[in-house]
């Protein structure tokens, strides 16, 4: 046996994943719940997260922990599967119904470093089985924990992508011994996931401008004609942020006016999201091999900015609303600090976030809404500014935007 396996089945206070399955089994026989067998509950209820990535992460762990407690068992062990062939055999270590969320609890349970690699495919493949079932149930309804002595990078890395950007419920439990009892506890936020950090440094941010060209209007008179569409570009800035969190992507967008004379096209919408690719590279955790290696160095050579296909969706989506009054046209492809300084000086409109920009602004909305001031707008392009400001922190240039307050439809607006 090797070292690290010597080392792995040390740290298990299980041989093999069989004789965790028949102790949680047995447990589940005297009517006991998975959240009976947690022992630091109180401790964990008492965490204060202190970065937007452990106040995710712990939202997840709470939001799973609550659906612990009134479980009736559905399976253990047993395929799951509505298919009869062999082939198609799904077993999730158990499945529970959570009576009191009316939610689909999915136990997988892990005994080595190995073990982990398959952990992510086995989820999804029973979350999707489960929705065969059950096809109008939502992500949301399902929560997901892990049982694992041995939490390995590749697995810290799974369930980090699957909390923090995909909004999947997931817990993870480690057993233990406790006076001599097997118990469970939950893993601490900080020692499972404090080596991944988020950076959002203005070129890890692309996106690009959808111009709204009024070709065919001549005279400003004429121009006037696109004013009273304000309400339509509302509506594809709800488009926008709908079809971004559809898409799984994380990033933000701004409704403005141009100010510079008399341009063809008055309105525009800038859109902006991370980086995948860029901001990859601020994760040093990620296992190298060759596959790796070459993925990097064709990324880094093709100067991918964030102009994925899930923007161009965006895009797309909003010209279906927007082309009976103008001509929408994608331009300055480039990142956010570029497409800021387009916006500078003019008139912004509003404001528009998804994925995990959406959470953290609602979060900051909230927050100063119990200090007392409670006439923010979720869509206030003054907050957006201040929002995007704080998040960048000193990548943030200082320079002030002259903006003001949303449009109101009666403005008597130059065209």
């Amino acid at each position: 046996m090797s070292e690290k396996s010597i080392i792995n089945h040390l740290k298990s206070i299980f041989k093999f994943e069989k004789e965790m399955q028949d102790w949680l089994q047995e447990e589940f026989d005297k009517k006991l719940s998975l959240a009976d067998l947690i022992t630091n509950t109180e401790k964990f209820e008492g965490f204060i997260p202190s970065s937007p990535i452990e106040r995710k992460i712990f939202n997840s762990f709470n939001y799973c922990l609550k659906g612990l407690w009134s479980n009736i068992i559905l399976s253990s062990d047993e395929n799951i599967s509505i298919s009869r062939g062999k082939s198609e055999s799904l077993k999730p270590d158990f499945t529970f119904y959570d009576e009191e969320r009316e939610s689909i609890v999915i136990v997988e349970l892990k005994n080595s470093k190995n073990a982990s690699r398959q952990t992510g495919t086995e989820f999804g493949a029973y979350s999707n089985e489960i929705k065969s079932h059950f096809p109008y149930l939502s992500d949301g309804d399902v929560i997901n924990v892990i049982i694992s002595p041995i939490w390995a990078t590749l697995l810290k890395n799974y369930i980090f992508h699957e909390i923090f950007w995909l909004d999947r419920n997931i817990i993870c439990l480690e057993p233990i011994k406790e006076n001599e009892e097997n118990k469970l506890k939950i893993i601490d936020i900080n020692s499972l996931f404090g080596n991944i950090f988020i950076k959002n440094e203005l070129n890890k941010l692309g996106g690009f401008q959808i111009c709204l060209y009024d070709y065919e209007k001549i005279t400003k008179e004429e121009r006037k004609k696109i004013y009273p569409s304000l309400d339509q570009m509302r509506i594809a800035m709800d488009v926008i942020a709908k079809t971004g969190n559809a898409q799984k992507n994380n990033g933000f967008a701004f409704l403005w006016k141009d100010l510079s004379g008399d341009p063809l096209s008055p309105y525009n919408i800038t859109i902006v999201n991370i980086s995948a690719y860029k901001q990859i590279f601020e994760n040093n955790n990620i296992s190298q091999n060759n596959f790796t290696e070459k993925l990097f160095k064709t990324i880094q050579t093709s100067n991918s900015d964030g102009h994925g296909g899930s923007l161009f969706k965006i895009a797309t989506e909003v010209k279906k609303i927007l082309g009976d009054f103008c001509t929408p046209e994608c331009e300055g492809f480039t990142n956010w600090k570029e497409l800021y300084k387009f916006m500078k000086g003019n008139k912004l409109i509003s404001f528009y976030s998804w994925g995990i920009y959406e959470d953290l602004f609602l979060e900051r909305i909230l927050k100063k809404q119990k200090k007392g001031d409670t006439k923010m707008s979720l869509r206030s392009p003054d907050e957006g500014i201040e929002f995007i400001r704080e998040l960048l922190g000193d990548e943030f240039e200082n320079s002030e935007v002259e903006h003001s307050l949303p449009i109101n439809i009666d403005d008597d607006f130059p065209f």
